[in-house]
């Protein structure tokens, strides 16, 4: 019998449930609601939205910024969820080039992602969103 090498992959699924936590409390935070939000991604209906929220769908690299702006989150937040959707992709973007994170674009976001995203939460009243 084969053994099945373990997998290095994150639990993408416990990222996405905090973090679709997150978007949800911060929607009705800021009196947003599924459809506008869903209107401002693009999308007629709001099951994306619903299905990010919930935390049954992943949230997709390239649609992170759009996310960002449609929920009215700080632009640092777009690091923050890059974080927690893709480990892989952001320790690989912290190996290849310093100089690139720490660019004018993000100032100290790096160095300030725990501490904004520990914020956002605050703000939105979110709990229980720690590793």
């Amino acid at each position: 019998m084969n053994a099945v090498a373990p997998t290095t992959q994150p639990d993408t699924a416990k990222a996405d449930f905090k973090l679709g936590r997150l978007m949800r409390q911060w929607r009705e935070k800021n009196g947003l609601s599924q459809r506008e939000v869903a209107g401002r991604l693009g999308y007629r209906n709001i099951n994306f939205v619903s299905m990010l929220e919930h935390g049954w769908s992943n949230i997709p690299i390239g649609k992170i910024p759009a996310i960002v702006k449609a929920y009215d989150f700080p632009p640092e937040m777009n690091l923050i969820i890059l974080r927690e959707v893709s480990s892989e992709v952001w320790a690989t973007l912290m190996v290849l080039n310093e100089k690139v994170i720490k660019s004018k674009a993000f100032p100290g976001a790096i160095e300030r992602s725990d501490e904004i995203y520990k914020e956002l939460c605050s703000e939105a009243n979110v709990r229980d969103l720690k590793r």
